[in-house]
């Protein structure tokens, strides 16, 4: 019997590491779910880049931890840094990281290596060397988004004509401009306060693309309401 089979699931200490710079915030109940399957989480936390706005900071149940600079790769340094720490350190149990990038799959052969059970979630992307890195990797799938469903208003009418003039979609970024620049919109006025909220927070409508540099939206679906 190996040390894992041998300590119920409920009494495993469990540290949670979230890669907040490319994991979507929208899968955050499907990761609290196979964490919390994995035993009791004594530490959660979400690595973000430095001056992010990213709705993970305001996140329940979870402590965001800012990167002190923009230089690339440096909230996935901090992640593995915290984690080694936690099982050198802090003797946690168990290791569950969100992430769905090969840069993590040396980091979860060491934590393996000092006894570790290391638990990874990420998305249908990750690649195989990844995924047999951990003791165990579960997808998370669209249908662990919450997808809240709003009406469609005349303000995403106006975001929608703006969005189908671009193949691609549009950087939120630029969208926020020409926003501002065709219909005097302010994100200061949002709910969320910021472009990137806002049309996270309507999933039914928008799809927010976070894996690059710089976040992308694209229309989910079309609403029949006419902009001015």
């Amino acid at each position: 019997m190996s040390k894992h089979d041998s300590v119920a699931p409920t009494n495993r200490c469990t540290a949670l590491f979230i890669d907040g710079d490319n994991v979507d915030p929208s899968y955050a109940p499907g990761i609290f779910t196979h964490a919390g399957a994995a035993g009791r989480i004594d530490i959660a936390r979400v690595y973000l880049r430095a001056q992010s706005t990213s709705p993970w900071s305001e996140c329940a149940g979870v402590h965001p931890i800012f990167a002190s600079t923009t230089r690339k790769n440096a909230t996935d340094l901090m992640l593995s840094v915290d984690a080694m720490e936690c099982a050198l350190v802090r003797r946690i149990d168990t290791v569950v990281i969100a992430a769905s990038d090969r840069d993590y799959t040396h980091l979860a052969v060491k934590l393996r290596e000092h006894g570790v059970l290391v638990v990874g979630l990420g998305d249908h992307k990750a690649p195989r060397d990844l995924r047999e890195a951990f003791h165990e990797f579960h997808d998370l799938s669209p249908t662990n988004k919450p997808c809240a469903t709003h009406a469609a208003t005349k303000q995403d009418a106006r975001i929608q004509k703006i969005i189908s003039g671009a193949r691609d979609g549009l950087s939120v970024a630029e969208l926020g401009a020409k926003m501002y620049d065709a219909h005097g919109v302010r994100s200061e006025a949002l709910p969320g306060k910021n472009w990137r909220k806002y049309l996270q927070s309507r999933q039914n409508l928008y799809e927010v693309d976070i894996s690059g540099p710089h976040p992308r939206v694209r229309c989910r679906t079309r609403t029949a309401i006419k902009p001015d």
